[in-house]
């Protein structure tokens, strides 16, 4: 082999073992997508029914995805980690799975409800953050009321800030999940059992 050919022979085997990563570009991480779980069903006992809603989500949670709260006037967000289905709807329903179980009724609706639904009690929630609070934790901080379903007058309320570690997207799911849940524990030891 002549000395000419002798780098172009050496630049070739580099390239072939390092999987020709100068022709193939960088390598890109690829894109996960993620739901929040319900705690496991119960059996139903009871026929209350309870309506659910209206649930408010700031506007910077309306994207798919990831948000963490990078201090406390900047949002960052992720373009790996992203919600598989909107995240408000997904908390909706996740948090309607647990207090169905929670208060042993499969009857939970969603706003809006026919006028004609004999709602025993509602729950509304404005939420005012649903995310990554920094690389370590995330958190939740919502004000729930529950209502009387026929006078619609209320009867408890309690503003939450809730907390729980996560360092990455796949234990921040699941850790937003518990506080969806901790969530429905709090409103069902307020909902009168019928």
């Amino acid at each position: 082999m002549t000395a000419a050919r002798l780098p172009l022979a050496a630049l070739a085997l580099a390239l072939a073992l390092g999987g020709c990563t100068l022709l193939s570009g960088p390598k890109v991480e690829p894109t996960r997508f993620y739901v929040l779980t319900a705690a496991p069903a119960m059996p139903t006992m009871s026929k209350m029914l309870i309506g659910l809603g209206p649930v408010r989500f700031p506007g910077y949670l309306d994207r798919p995805q990831m948000a963490m709260r990078a201090d406390a006037n900047r949002i960052e967000y992720s373009e790996w980690a992203r919600w598989a289905e909107p995240l408000k709807d997904n908390f909706e329903r996740v948090l309607g799975s647990d207090l169905s179980a929670l208060l042993g009724t499969d009857k939970v609706v969603k706003f809006p409800w026919y006028r004609n639904a004999a709602i025993d009690y509602s729950v509304t929630i404005d939420v005012s953050r649903f995310e990554r609070q920094g690389p370590n934790e995330v958190g939740l901080l919502a004000r729930w009321t529950v209502r009387d379903g026929e006078s619609g007058s209320p009867l408890a309320s309690d503003l939450v800030d809730l907390r729980h570690p996560a360092s990455t997207p796949e234990e921040a799911a699941a850790a937003m999940s518990e506080l969806v849940e901790q969530l429905a524990v709090q409103i069902a030891a307020a909902v009168p059992r019928k």
